[in-house]
């Protein structure tokens, strides 16, 4: 029972694995394992299912049958990771969609900022039924062998990474956030925080 609370997270650890989770360099024995906020998010293959949809949006070369979250055009990519068995990935897609219209129609994100789901276990097949069934405008596609989800080191899901270019160095996350995002107008408030830190950082 949630009591009224909205966006609630548990932590195993209570108050210790919350402090693990806002500060993951300053409590390692409690962090989650994989990359955190300042890495760079590892590379991995993905195949491309809609060539003209996908090809279109994420300014791939034309053509192009795979291609590396670092082949994708923009400043930033937005990576929700995903389970098709998982009821709070299936509850969280109807705000993550809206979240890409307001994304597209925002003129300061909307030519910089680049969004796709990334499903964890789902084979290609599944990943274009998937896409077909939602109807929703997010990209989806197939992390088959779980092997970005191992890479990350099996996070919970949904979470959601945000990442900046740096270079030809790949991308480099810059925020990580478990669980639901809540309102999405609320959110891409935080997205033009994040967006705006990291070109104060870069100027």
């Amino acid at each position: 029972m949630r009591l009224g609370y909205k966006n609630v997270r548990l932590f195993p650890w209570g108050y210790q694995g919350w402090q693990a989770f806002k500060n993951p360099r300053e409590h390692k024995a409690l962090a989650p394992v994989g990359p955190v906020e300042g890495d760079l998010f590892p590379q991995c293959r993905l195949a491309v299912l809609q060539a003209g949809k996908d090809i279109s949006y994420l300014g791939l070369a034309p053509g192009s049958r795979y291609f590396s979250l670092s082949d994708v055009a923009g400043d930033y990519v937005l990576v929700e990771v995903y389970n098709e068995m998982c009821t709070l990935c299936l509850a969280e897609f109807p705000n993550i969609n809206r979240l890409l219209g307001l994304v597209n129609e925002d003129p300061e994100l909307r030519n910089r900022v680049r969004m796709l789901g990334l499903g964890a276990g789902s084979t290609r097949r599944s990943t274009a039924k998937f896409r077909k069934k939602t109807g929703f405008n997010l990209l989806l596609f197939a992390d088959q062998k779980w092997k970005a989800f191992g890479l990350l080191g099996k996070p919970v899901l949904p979470v959601l990474y945000l990442l900046k270019r740096d270079g030809e160095k790949g991308l480099r996350i810059m925020w990580r956030h478990a669980g639901g995002i809540g309102d999405p107008e609320d959110f891409l408030e935080h997205l033009k925080a994040y967006v705006n830190r990291g070109e104060s950082r870069a100027k």
